[in-house]
């Protein structure tokens, strides 16, 4: 059985959101949220994050903020009492990709390697998958409740890395809704594949912006949506 957790997160100090999601690499999970929903760009835009109350809540510090690294505190503050003020970040405008070149045989190596990475998921069957790679080389893979957790859990360890999301390509084993697809575009990830299938709108995203979609992948066969960027 999937154990389910919530996690609170506050950023400068004011509730921010709150993630239903299995209760690991949770710091991964926030720093990839934050970077999905176009709220950082890059490291620097974040002073400094932490996990407190036994991985109930995460705090955050911005750097555009009066709160910055000095400032934070040095204990963890009470968030449990009093009422909660909730923040609204902007959301970063979504920006055109550049086209990425990639292979069709880099797609079934990947494919082969997601249909074998999944354990929890072999457990439970309640789970979504999403794996990170650079060309045939899987970096990161994560499971979590949810496909955008998944999906924010390996972008935030790359982010937390340094590595170039433009240069990626990332597998999920979700459908691709236009949500899905927003998040991609704002993390920079130029090509998406899933086993299932995208929406209209999805489709229509990710020709907007210059996004590749390949779906309903398979080891030996997949389907391309979007962008013809390939070699042979």
């Amino acid at each position: 059985m999937v154990r389910e957790h919530l996690l609170s997160v506050f950023i400068n100090e004011q509730s921010a959101m709150e993630l239903v999601c299995c209760p690991d690499h949770l710091a991964e999970l926030v720093l990839g949220r934050l970077v999905t929903e176009g709220i950082v760009t890059s490291q620097g835009d974040i002073d400094f994050v932490y996990l407190c109350d036994q991985g109930l809540r995460c705090r955050v510090f911005l750097t555009d903020s009066a709160v910055s690294m000095e400032k934070a505190p040095e204990t963890v503050p009470s968030c449990c009492t009093g009422n909660r003020v909730f923040v609204r970040l902007p959301k970063a405008e979504l920006q055109k990709r550049t086209p990425y070149t990639w292979k069709a045989e880099w797609i079934a190596a990947l494919a082969k390697v997601f249909a074998e990475g999944t354990p929890l998921h072999e457990q439970t069957h309640g789970t979504h998958s999403c794996m990170l790679a650079r060309e045939d080389k899987s970096l990161y893979c994560f499971e979590d409740l949810g496909r955008h957790n998944a999906l924010d859990k390996a972008v935030g360890a790359a982010f937390r890395d340094g590595v170039d999301l433009h240069e990626t390509i990332l597998y999920t084993s979700g459908r691709i809704p236009v949500d899905m697809m927003q998040k991609v575009i704002r993390a920079g990830v130029p090509v998406v594949v899933s086993n299932a299938a995208p929406t209209d709108k999805a489709v229509a995203l990710a020709e907007e912006y210059g996004v590749t979609l390949i779906c309903r992948a398979r080891p030996g066969r997949f389907l391309v949506f979007t962008g013809m960027e390939y070699r042979v």
